[in-house]
């Protein structure tokens, strides 16, 4: 357990033993799970299947899963977080770029929740999840194998550590510069991590990229392929067919083999010609040094810009002097009174 207060250490000390001494401790060796390592509770007939799925909201997502062998020792490299932030790129020559222009697809969403039931001692679960526009449903195929060609690129480019270091490195600013966090909170995310990591990285280990592991992110992309996949198609279109229903919370849906010719393709496709790894960023900050204050600051925000297409104003903090700003933009154009529609 983790205690948190602004008082010495001898009186919280006091505390705990005054709380917690009484409960009994039946020194019971930790619950053996090995037999379920490697993701063998996933390997049944249920999984690597299509499943169609009647949602709660009108909802239009699809949801590819696949199950990894547990990454708990792994923290220090964390090779999911990097193939989440590839996949989930938003720029120039990304998947969610190219699915845009198409409009197939709105929002694009992968990696693993770190909750119990994705991350643990046994298993792994890394999804890529995509909310799709009526033309997406049309196109389904064609969207999962503008993934997986995607995926073939990440593979045959192999780990990138220029990109790996600049992820560790927006970490490590996140981690030195984040807001404070209220108590109630970061005791319970101290008290989970004193589960996983060794003592000295209790207060780190969910949130530093310590090493580059190239075997790490290469075994990983290497289970990134269609024939261990599972997915998870949501829509309330009584035309998919639903003819079950989960006992639990009345869920309708049906259930179906993921189509020979489906797999066929996604093993053969090739990139498309747009695919890019992201470009170096620009505007990751190397110096943090904080600019001289002047002789006299204004109390209030001054126009430091003004043209035909916009003005910007600037407020220099002078109380807590960190080296982070926050951006404020508000747009105006008279084309939203075009129309209702607008």
């Amino acid at each position: 357990s983790v205690f948190q207060a602004r008082l010495p250490l001898s009186l919280l000390e006091t505390w705990v033993v005054k709380s917690f001494s009484g409960v009994p401790n039946n020194r019971l060796p930790p619950q053996n799970f090995e037999m379920f390592s490697g993701g063998v509770s996933f390997k049944t007939p249920q999984f690597s299947k299509i499943y169609r799925v009647d949602p709660v909201k009108d909802t239009q997502e699809v949801e590819l899963c696949w199950v990894m062998p547990s990454l708990l020792d792994l923290y220090r490299s964390k090779p999911h977080h990097y193939l989440s932030s590839l996949i989930g790129h938003e720029g120039k020559g990304s998947l969610l770029s190219y699915l845009r222009q198409k409009v197939w697809v709105l929002e694009l969403y992968s990696g693993n929740s770190e909750c119990d039931f994705e991350h643990n001692s046994m298993y792994a679960m890394f999804t890529v999840t995509f909310l799709l526009t009526d033309e997406g449903m049309k196109h389904l195929q064609q969207v999962l194998e503008a993934l997986f060609g995607y995926l073939k690129l990440l593979q045959a480019s192999g780990p990138n550590e220029r990109y790996f270091r600049e992820i560790q490195t927006i970490a490590d600013l996140s981690f030195r510069y984040e807001e404070e966090s209220s108590a109630w909170d970061y005791t319970e995310v101290l008290s989970e991590n004193m589960h996983f990591y060794p003592p000295e990285d209790y207060i780190t280990g969910s949130d530093l990229f310590y090493e580059y592991s190239p075997q790490a992110i290469q075994n990983c992309l290497e289970r990134l392929v269609p024939d261990r996949v599972n997915i998870m198609l949501f829509n309330k279109n009584e035309e998919m067919g639903f003819d079950q229903t989960e006992p639990w919370f009345n869920t309708r849906y049906c259930v179906s083999e993921i189509p020979a010719d489906w797999l066929e393709s996604w093993k053969k496709v090739e990139p498309d010609p747009s695919f890019t790894l992201p470009q170096p960023n620009i505007f990751i900050p190397r110096d943090l040094s904080l600019v001289p204050l002047e002789a006299t600051v204004e109390p209030y925000p001054v126009k430091i810009r003004h043209d035909e297409q916009s003005e910007v104003w600037f407020r220099r903090d002078v109380k807590f002097e960190q080296p982070i700003a926050y951006y404020y933009y508000y747009f105006i154009s008279p084309l939203l009174q075009l129309s209702p529609q607008k």
